[in-house]
């Protein structure tokens, strides 16, 4: 892909607001998932995701009711959330600041980023999927 063709105005427009709408989202999961951090550290009264509790063969480490446990690993999947929700935002202004400047470094960097972000999202749906009741 030649930089003419990457930085011709119709797409240079499109990747603008394929940005902001990057940003908007990367925004809204963090954060949500910064809220639910929130819960999970500050709140002992609020029940954590029953999606947590299917552990077996830890009552020797972590005792009979394994809410510490619970805790921990609900605490352990936000975080990676945010993080991740984070690194996307990151890389989104990039992207968002290489199109407006017509800067071939910063949109290969977040295309570059993609492919990691996309490798962490199947880390997270992996979770997701083990993790389900």
């Amino acid at each position: 892909m030649t930089r003419k063709f990457l930085f011709c105005f119709p797409l240079r427009l499109g990747n603008i607001i394929f940005g902001y709408i990057v940003i908007i989202v990367a925004i809204a999961v963090m954060a949500f998932n910064l809220y639910k951090l929130g819960l999970g550290i500050v709140s002992e009264k609020t029940e954590i995701d029953e999606k947590f509790r299917n552990f077996e063969n830890v009552d020797s480490i972590f005792g009979q009711n394994k809410k510490d446990l619970i805790a921990l690993i609900a605490l352990a999947y936000y975080s990676s959330y945010v993080v991740i929700a984070f690194l996307l935002f990151i890389f989104s202004a990039l992207f968002t600041c290489g199109a407006y400047r017509a800067n071939s470094c910063l949109i290969t960097t977040f295309f570059g980023y993609s492919f990691v972000h996309l490798f962490l999202s199947i880390g997270l749906l992996v979770w997701e999927a083990l993790t389900a009741g």
